[in-house]
């Protein structure tokens, strides 16, 4: 499957609804960004979403409504979680082998280029950047999960931490 970018997918209302749930998520360290046991000694910062925060948010029905819903058909996430990026940070190019499709949402409500924190996809034996797609908020992202890509970390001049939203939907 290819990588597909969908811009403006809420209206600005569930928008900021979205962003409001995220910013009061409650975030946890973890040291796993891929099975590599020299990686873990890398923070990553991330809060795991159960299926109440996923009702509570109701993103789902939200998503029905949009150009993506022909991926879902009947589809329900496996997992949902949001990762909170901050200058200086260290990110390793990764897959999801397991999962069937991976939609990744930009939910900040500024963000400006030079910030950085783009999302880099490589070719499928790993040894080239294929697309780096361009943080922008209210953006959504659909890719296969057993595509190499990697979280570009936010530059210095970024005031905000970079949070996205990553749902994992079944083979």
């Amino acid at each position: 499957m290819a990588i597909e970018v969908y811009d403006d997918v809420f209206d600005s209302n569930y928008t900021k609804i979205v962003w409001g749930f995220v910013r009061r998520s409650m975030f946890q360290l973890a040291c796993e960004d891929n099975e590599i046991p020299e990686h873990s000694l890398y923070i990553n910062i991330h809060s795991k979403y159960s299926d109440d925060d996923i009702n509570n948010l109701g993103i789902i029905p939200k998503l029905l409504e949009t150009p993506i819903a022909k991926y879902l058909d009947g589809a329900n996430p496996i997992k949902t979680l949001v990762n909170l990026s901050s200058p200086g940070q260290t990110f390793f190019d990764h897959t999801h082998n397991d999962d069937w499709k991976v939609l990744l949402y930009y939910p900040n409500l500024e963000w400006r280029r030079e910030w950085g924190g783009e999302t880099l996809f490589y070719t499928m034996d790993n040894k080239e950047i294929e697309r780096a797609v361009e943080y922008r908020p209210n953006r959504l992202v659909v890719f296969d999960g057993g595509h190499p890509h990697r979280v570009g970390t936010p530059t210095a001049h970024s005031p905000y931490f970079r949070f996205s939203l990553s749902m994992f939907f079944e083979k």
